[in-house]
């Protein structure tokens, strides 16, 4: 079982690593919520107990405040102690928001939501999963 979660599912599927630890084979973050979201961060789980790999792939280009930050997945990594299989992959690409305002950023039409370099993460995610079952 492989758990992902996109932007503020990713706080959700951290939280569901840490606690299966085990039970689960890899857990794969998109656009994490490293900063600060009215739902928490990733940060908020207990980080140390999560023990299944990690995938985290980060856009360059990413305006969104909760995810935008390299140095927040990376500090986000080293947080995982229990976890010795740990890849960060940024991407560049794709497509910016046509339209404006912090929302826009956010959306899954911009590089946050990796617009029109769905083929490429898939290749990536799918690449990383196969070298795990």
């Amino acid at each position: 079982v492989f758990v992902a979660g996109m932007s503020r599912g990713s706080i959700r599927a951290t939280n569901i690593a840490s606690r299966l630890g085990q039970k689960i084979r890899g857990t794969i973050i998109l656009s994490g919520s490293t900063d600060d979201t009215h739902d928490g961060t990733m940060f908020d789980s207990p980080l140390k107990q999560a023990n299944s790999s990690f995938l985290m792939i980060i856009h360059r280009n990413d305006k969104c405040s909760s995810s935008e930050s390299l140095d927040g997945v990376k500090s986000f990594a080293q947080e995982l102690t229990g976890v010795n299989d740990k890849k960060i992959v940024q991407v560049e690409g794709g497509f910016a928001s046509m339209s404006s305002g912090r929302h826009a950023w956010c959306d899954t039409h911009s590089h946050h939501g990796f617009w029109g370099m769905h083929n490429e993460v898939l290749k990536i995610i799918k690449s990383w999963i196969l070298k795990r079952v």
